[in-house]
């Protein structure tokens, strides 16, 4: 039993630190280049960020983001109460100029984006271990997905994609819970995560035909909703 345990730690702290060092490789020229030179999306979420810290309405709804948005919120008053930034709400701006303001903040938010996209590897790699039960085999595909040209280019720029990917990988882990276990709880937990993912970027609801395509090769049981209650005859 403690050799097993000790395994099991052992290989998620590989995972941890092959797709942290991948990660940094790819990611290092991108997170200490100028905060102008990816301004697709970073320059856009960050100055979200800082109007959702100020209490106001997000001003960027054309792919939502939200959860992005919201997340770097919080990253950034976190990183402001450690004096890591000097602003972390549109109403501190006074003062500062445009290089002051989103110098810092898009470089933590680089910083942060890494973040995920490790976790979201190591995700990946836990959800293809429950599906092939062979960590090498799960291994070799997290491989595979991480060097995938669409997860390289997340390593190079700020995007809604990280978030939305991230909470698909939840919602399959749960959908897949909810086959193998046969409580319901999974299947609620699955619906809220794709529709995370789907308010985080639309475009993920075209996944939704490969979703039930995914449950139906999962699904080798029949599925039995045990509803027990504790109510007499006349109630």
């Amino acid at each position: 039993m403690k050799k097993n345990y000790f395994t099991e730690i052992s290989y998620i702290f590989f995972l941890v630190i092959l797709y942290s060092s991948l990660s940094i490789i790819y990611s290092v020229d991108h997170i200490n280049s100028h905060w102008t030179s990816f301004y697709d999306d970073e320059m856009t979420l960050a100055y979200n960020a800082l109007l959702f810290n100020s209490g106001i309405e997000q001003e960027y709804t054309d792919h939502s983001g939200y959860f992005t948005i919201l997340f770097a919120s919080v990253y950034f008053k976190i990183l402001s109460f450690f004096d890591l930034i000097k602003v972390h709400n549109i109403n501190e701006i006074n003062g500062f100029t445009l290089n002051e303001i989103f110098k810092d903040s898009i470089f933590h938010l680089r910083i942060f984006s890494t973040f995920l996209i490790i976790v979201t590897g190591i995700l990946a790699t836990y959800l293809f271990q429950n599906l092939f039960k062979d960590k090498f085999f799960a291994f070799f595909l997290g491989l595979i997905l991480f060097f995938l040209y669409g997860n390289l280019t997340q390593l190079n720029s700020v995007r809604n994609e990280q978030f939305a990917i991230f909470f698909l990988i939840l919602s399959l882990i749960s959908l897949y819970s909810f086959f193998y276990k046969n409580k319901f709880l999974y299947l609620i937990i699955f619906f809220f995560f794709i529709f995370c993912s789907i308010l985080n970027k639309s475009q993920v609801i075209y996944h939704l035909p490969l979703i039930l395509l995914f449950s139906y090769f999962i699904n080798k049981k029949k599925i039995i909703f045990n509803f027990t209650f504790n109510l007499s005859k006349k109630k």
